[in-house]
This record gives structure tokens, C-alpha cells and sequence, in this order.
């Protein structure tokens, strides 16, 4: 019970700490636009879809690790000797 009423209220703090900050505004603002916190020159389009494409490719990497080796231990087993 104690362990709870703590992390609802250090998540709670979180919360408003982040709201006091404006933590979500800048960053969507850096997400979709590419605009730096707390300044008004915006990222080159380019590198944003660099990052944008590396990100989705760590994703998808992630995501597709464990069938891939699942598919490649049911293909090649291990011959034990």
C-alpha cells in the first residue's frame, strides 16, 4: 500500500513538472515541426527525415528480431555432437 500511494505521487510530481515546463508542447513542436525549444529556427527537413527513418528502422528491427531468429533456430538446428 505505502509502495503505491509513493509512485502515484512521485507520478503524479512527474506530471506536473512536466506540465509546468511545457514539456508536451515542445515536443510536438520539435516532433512535427522541427522547431528547437525555446527558439524559433527549425530543423532541416532532411535531417528530419533521416531521423524519423532511422528511428522507424530500429523499430522495425526490434520488432522482426525475434520471429527472424525463431524462423532461422527452426531452419538450421544445432547439431550437438
Amino acid at each position: 500500500m505505502k509502495e503505491s500511494i509513493i509512485v502515484s505521487s512521485l507520478l503524479g510530481s512527474l506530471c506536473i513538472y512536466l506540465l509546468v515546463i511545457n514539456f508536451f508542447e515542445t515536443a510536438a513542436m520539435l516532433l512535427l515541426f522541427g522547431i528547437y525549444p525555446g527558439g524559433v529556427t527549425a530543423i532541416n527537413p532532411q535531417i528530419m527525415l533521416l531521423g524519423y527513418t532511422a528511428v522507424g528502422l530500429f523499430v522495425i528491427g526490434m520488432l522482426l528480431t525475434p520471429p527472424i531468429t525463431k524462423l532461422i533456430a527452426t531452419r538450421h538446428p544445432r547439431q550437438q555432437a
